[in-house]
């Protein structure tokens, strides 16, 4: 599935990419993209909609 590195300011909202330090501020994310049409690097079809929510329900359950 199609990911990207960023990082992100929560005291200003500003968001950057992940790939360089960025120094105090900065929180490191992994983010997901769902449903990317032209991701076809290991499957034959490309990425269904519906994943990001399937793994949030996955998240909520680890919580538990």
């Amino acid at each position: 599935r199609a990911k990207a590195l960023i990082a992100y300011n929560p005291d200003t909202g500003e968001v950057r990419s992940g790939q360089l330090n960025l120094g105090p501020g900065f929180e490191h994310w992994l983010m997901k993209l769902d449903g990317v049409a032209e991701n076809r690097d290991r499957e034959a079809l490309a990425d269904p909609q519906g994943y990001g929510t399937i793994e949030y329900a996955y998240w909520l359950m680890a919580g538990d």
